[in-house]
């Protein structure tokens, strides 16, 4: 495997040291160098410093997240304080941008897509998924990767980015169907990992299937994820109705409180039917309240979480499981389960 020399030219000498040492520990195709100027790294590939400087090589490293720039062209700079994983994989991506050489750690895992969506706004698509996301980590140790392609992405209140949004950079690239780190544009955490899209998706019409099935090679290529979970929303627009057909499991929710005609979820149904296998197809009830639970005693009923805290270690975490479950079972039946987030009223059924 090839080596990336990187120095490192701080000021803060105790700073660079450690810096050196926490990257380090994080990937084997780096090696670190403590630099007492710029002009000492002739021999590096990158050089991290706080001074900018005309030598593509040089990436300064800022104090302002608004000043972090790695996607275009040159000068790059990157957050100080940056998650070390995440600063890794910026720096993997800005050799590639200065040399056009890709260096990713390849590994074996086979990702399925899972997919979830609601039968109208406000079903709790977002908070389900990176729920159900969180709990397959605890329960399994899987690890997914999440991608929202809704117009509104709401996972921020849930899951916080370092670095700029990129989706339309990463769609460029795919487009292009050239070699590139695929991981510079993901943002790790410990339960799961996910695609910087910003608050307003611009760009999430643009996930053309053709570049989904592209997306999911280079995640495979990874080997390090056994799910991409892509949150849909009610957004079913008709790229997003073409890859239903190849999800290896979709997760359908409903608002159980949100009085429809028959005729309208029979529709949505249909819909959803024409386009997924029934086999690989689970129907969640959300947000039950006590009339629904006398009316269906068969049906398993989840606790609802309303916070923004997803606190997963009360009922609805447990229940949550149950989904995760299912999911790692491989269940879900175009007439089977019903799996039902309800109201706080609900929690002891």
């Amino acid at each position: 495997m090839e080596i990336i020399k990187v120095g490192i030219a701080l000021e803060d000498h105790a700073f660079a040291q450690a810096l050196s040492i926490v990257l380090a520990r994080e990937d084997s195709c780096m090696r670190f160098y403590l630099l007492g100027s710029i002009a000492e790294g002739d021999f590096c590939d990158l050089i991290l410093t706080e001074k900018p400087s005309g030598d593509k090589r040089v990436i300064e490293l800022v104090r302002d997240m608004a000043a972090v720039q790695y996607t275009g062209e040159p000068p790059y700079r990157l957050y100080r304080y940056m998650e070390s994983q995440n600063l890794m994989n910026s720096l993997l991506f800005i050799y590639f941008k200065v040399t056009g050489k890709v260096i990713e750690t390849k590994g074996d895992s086979n990702c399925r897509l899972l997919v979830f969506l609601g039968e109208s706004g406000g079903c709790g698509t977002t908070s389900s998924a990176i729920a159900t996301a969180c709990m397959l980590h605890r329960i399994y140790g899987s690890r997914s990767l999440y991608l929202n392609l809704c117009p509104i992405d709401d996972s921020r209140k849930y899951l916080s980015e370092d670095g700029e949004q990129s989706l339309m950079k990463l769609l460029y690239y795919l487009d292009q169907e050239k070699e590139f780190p695929i991981s510079a544009f993901i943002t790790e955490r410990e339960e799961l990992d996910f695609v910087n899209t910003g608050v307003i998706n611009s760009y999430f019409s643009e996930m053309k299937p053709f570049l989904m099935r592209r997306f999911l090679n280079k995640i495979d290529q990874l080997g390090k994820y056994d799910f991409l979970i892509v949150d849909m929303g009610n957004h079913l627009s008709r790229e997003n109705r073409k890859m239903l057909g190849y999800a290896d499991c979709t997760v359908m929710l409903c608002d159980s409180q949100r009085v429809r005609p028959g005729k309208y979820r029979q529709r949505i149904a249909r819909e959803i039917f024409k386009r997924i296998d029934q086999g690989r197809l689970l129907r969640v009830e959300n947000f039950a309240d006590d009339m629904v639970c006398e009316q269906e005693p068969q049906t398993l009923y989840i606790a609802a979480q309303r916070d923004t805290d997803l606190r997963l270690e009360k009922n609805y975490g447990m229940e949550i499981g149950i989904l995760a479950r299912e999911i790692m079972e491989g269940g879900g039946h175009g007439e089977g389960k019903s799996y039902v987030p309800g109201g706080e009223d609900c929690q002891g059924a």
